[in-house]
């Protein structure tokens, strides 16, 4: 028994073999992470190029819309884009006319999905919207929302269920 004790010639395999598998677990998750990461930062470039887009003319067409969604695949590489793109007209009405009546009611007064088969986040068209931090226009005033969402599919499979921990809405 003491010469067992005494004998380590196999120290270092074994301490190897309990240590890469760690490593590569490691490894494996930052790459997935730094990847999402990059995602995250073009699309919300993307979504900013949206409404910039929409938001340099007078007025804007759906043919407009659909050509700058088109615009997605540019903006995302070497990323392939996946996902969907919405555009929202949001407006506070001044009176009882258009689409959507009642005097100073906030609503979305037109939307138009350029790509995608994803629901939009702040509500159709003709309802009262769901804007973050509570924002609402100011009477006369029009703002336009532009929403991006991708389809993300993780390198490895095993890192799916910490990706769709992250992205959950």
């Amino acid at each position: 028994m003491k010469r067992l004790y005494r004998c380590n010639s196999g120290a270092a395999l074994i301490e190897l073999a309990l240590t890469v598998p760690i490593v590569l677990v490691l490894l494996a998750g930052t790459v997935e992470f730094s990847r999402f990461a990059i995602i995250q930062m073009k699309l919300n470039k993307a979504t900013s190029a949206m409404t910039d887009f929409v938001t340099q003319g007078t007025t804007v067409k759906t043919s407009d819309l659909t050509g700058f969604a088109g615009a997605m695949n540019q903006i995302m590489k070497p990323f392939t884009f996946s996902g969907s793109v919405i555009f929202s007209s949001v407006a506070t009405n001044q009176g009882n006319t258009g689409s959507c009546s009642g005097a100073n009611r906030t609503c979305v007064v037109w939307q138009h999905r350029a790509m995608g088969t994803d629901n939009s986040q702040i509500g159709g068209a003709t309802t009262t919207p769901v804007l973050p931090g509570a924002f609402a226009p100011q009477r006369g005033q029009d703002i336009i929302v532009s929403e991006v969402y991708y389809n993300y599919a993780p390198l490895l499979p095993v890192t799916s269920r910490i990706i769709s921990t992250l992205t959950a809405r």
